[in-house]
């Protein structure tokens, strides 16, 4: 069944339908009639369709404020049934999908997602929180880069470098020293950034010290700290110290110390999804001094409400069954100490051995080795005689018995072994006036000296140092 367009049979626009003349007056009554009769057919009809039990089935219905329904029977029912669920205080069972769900929520229940951040959770991240007991939290690694520059624009004063600051001096030219850093185009405009300055020992004279960021003014002379600021316009960032005194004062002195600059924004942009940290002053505090540092990747655990237990870690500490190291080198060993471990550097040379003292081991050189146990080893080399008196040649090592020879000969004389404290002689003979004499030469050995003599003034040592003969020798030592 349908509702029906009302429509006439006949026109008076129409002279067919409706001629202007009639000789019949009963023709001309039922004219006049026609159209007003099948109006009142056309309405009695619309009023039966109305009247039916399916008429709120065929009337049209544009859904709003949350509604589906496109008839009012529909529209009806739909509202009927959230009537009933809100009275009854309750959702049907299985009646909610994931479709239904804010994205917030969604995001926490659905799936068993992580919940990511740049912090690190605490007793206060609990189920009265949305934190149940079984929650996964992962703080990803990630580098806090301090853009401070090592030097200052100085006027008016000295800045000597000391460890981790400055010692800043006024040079009593003016009342007032300035110290400038201008760091260009550190990030976008507008982004965060966290600095450090801390003032010490000031003068008692000193009047005033204030640090300006770009223009903003923060009070040093009670300390300094921490605090937040914004890049300019073109990513830059200008750090300036002023300090004032009522009259010029050569010599006057304060103190600069853990500066640091850290643009929060730029870390937490390279970080899509994790939610940012919230406290990056007091990060930065426990940092200080630094340079750049990586915070390592963790992996913590609520095992109940309120206690997180971290169970990823970077490197593995010794209580979990880990080294504790970051890193163990090429070559380099491993070993307990009791407490944890230690690395055992590699030998720096070849010919090194690994020993142990009191239970831990240690490289020893083998030479080192060789006079602990008392082993004798044996080198050989060679030296060139020169004839000269008094003669002292220093050996590569100390023998406990040296052997010496001449290659070119082969009699007996020409060989002797000598010990630490022993010489060995020889004679020789010299022509002068067309007569003969002797005398004798020696050669001894002290430790690792060999010394050659001549018992005769003016006469060549020339027992095993004969002038441009080449000698062997052999150590035990």
């Amino acid at each position: 069944m349908a509702f029906e367009p009302l429509k006439f049979t006949k026109s008076w626009e129409n002279p067919q339908d409706f001629p202007t003349y009639e000789p019949d007056e009963t023709q001309v009554r039922a004219d006049l009639q026609l159209l007003h009769e099948e109006t009142r057919l056309g309405v009695n009809r619309l009023i039966e369709a109305l009247n039916s039990s399916g008429a709120a089935a065929m009337l049209p219905f544009r859904p709003e404020e949350g509604l589906t329904a496109e008839t009012v029977q529909a529209a009806i029912l739909e509202t009927y049934r959230a009537i009933q669920n809100a009275a009854a205080g309750q959702l049907v069972d299985g009646s909610i999908g994931k479709e239904k769900l804010t994205a917030a929520l969604l995001e926490r229940i659905y799936g068993g997602r992580l919940w990511l951040s740049l912090d690190t959770p605490d007793a206060s991240h609990n189920p009265d929180r949305d934190f149940p007991v079984g929650q996964l939290w992962l703080r990803p690694a990630f580098t806090v880069t301090n853009l401070a520059q090592e030097s200052w624009e100085v006027s008016g004063c000295t800045a000597e470098e000391t460890d981790n600051g400055w010692l800043v001096t006024a040079d009593g030219s003016q009342e007032t020293v300035t110290l400038v850093q201008s760091l260009d185009g550190v990030g976008n405009p507008g982004q965060r950034c966290v600095v450090s300055l801390t003032a010490l020992e000031p003068d008692d004279h000193l009047s005033g010290l204030t640090l300006y960021l770009n223009g903003v003014d923060y009070e040093l002379l009670s300390g300094g700290g921490v605090v937040e600021t914004a890049l300019d316009q073109t990513g830059s960032l200008e750090l300036l110290v002023r300090g004032e005194w009522p009259y010029k004062e050569a010599g006057a002195q304060f103190r600069l110390e853990k500066l640091a600059v850290v643009n929060a924004d730029a870390v937490e942009a390279k970080l899509p999804g994790y939610r940012p940290l919230t406290d990056w002053i007091g990060l930065i505090a426990s940092l200080l001094p630094f340079g750049a540092c990586r915070l390592p990747q963790a992996l913590y655990l609520q095992t109940e409400a309120g206690r997180w237990e971290q169970i990823s870690f970077e490197v593995l500490p010794v209580e979990h069954g880990g080294t504790g190291l970051q890193e163990i080198g090429n070559g380099q060993l491993l070993y307990g100490t009791g407490h944890g471990f230690a690395r055992l550097e590699p030998p720096v040379e070849d010919g090194c051995e690994l020993q142990f003292s009191n239970g831990k081991p240690t490289w020893k050189k083998q030479e080192d080795s060789y006079l602990q146990w008392g082993m004798l080893r044996m080198k050989h080399g060679t030296y060139t005689g020169d004839g000269a008196n008094n003669r002292t040649l220093e050996l590569p090592l100390t023998p406990k018995l040296l052997f010496l020879r001449d290659p070119s000969q082969t009699y007996d004389y020409q060989k002797t072994v000598l010990a630490d404290g022993d010489e060995d002689l020889g004679w020789y003979s010299y022509l002068k006036n067309n007569e003969t004499y002797r005398y004798w030469s020696i050669v001894s050995l002290s430790g690792s000296t060999l010394q050659f003599q001549s018992g005769s003034l003016g006469q060549a040592a020339k027992h095993f140092n004969e002038a441009g003969q080449r000698y062997k020798w052999t150590a035990i030592y």
